[in-house]
């Protein structure tokens, strides 16, 4: 079993998991410091925009997915810009947050392109050894596939992701398997 986990690297939440808000959720893991783990779900899209909750956001209809339950009154954001000042990289590719205000100026000149950047409210954070008791437990199966690509819609879809074969049940269950 694979316990190491990187910058870059996957979570696949699985049946296992008896906490809501990660129901069959993919995390990407955007920074490992000290003792600490942060990563964003990928999979949870909300009913919101951007728009919605920054005033003068110059893009309109840009969606906002769950990070996670810690900093809900926080949006973070996930891109491919390597030139936006204050960002910090998580792989090859991948970079997470930066200058807000300029990357709103290159949003706004069309110098970034917005299919590159996913926005999140909130995040999900473990210390090192709470993460690892959870894959310990199976909690979580971990990718550490460089080649998955965080903007390709099918990693989003946890049935496409999860290939363990004793999970093939668990593709089609409901969250709430009573209200069939």
């Amino acid at each position: 079993m694979n316990t190491k986990i990187q910058n870059g690297s996957f979570l696949i939440s699985t049946p296992d998991i008896n906490y809501d808000i990660f129901f069959k959720s993919i995390i990407i893991i955007s920074n490992i410091e000290n003792q600490e783990i942060i990563g964003f779900i990928i999979n949870k899209k909300t009913k919101f925009f951007v728009h919605n909750f920054i005033k003068d956001f110059p893009i309109k209809n840009i969606p906002l997915y769950v990070g996670g339950p810690v900093e809900t009154n926080s949006i973070f954001f996930i891109h491919k810009c390597e030139n936006i000042d204050k960002c910090e990289r998580i792989n090859s590719n991948l970079f997470f947050g930066g200058d807000f205000k300029e990357l709103i100026f290159k949003l706004e000149r069309k110098e970034i392109n917005i299919n590159d950047i996913i926005f999140f409210v909130g995040y999900s954070g473990w210390s090192k050894d709470q993460l690892k008791e959870e894959i310990i437990k199976k909690y979580w199966i971990t990718k550490n596939d460089k080649y998955l690509d965080l903007f390709n819609n099918n990693l989003k879809d946890w049935s496409e992701v999860i290939d363990d074969s004793k999970y093939y049940l668990w593709k089609n269950f409901p969250r709430n398997p009573s209200l069939n």
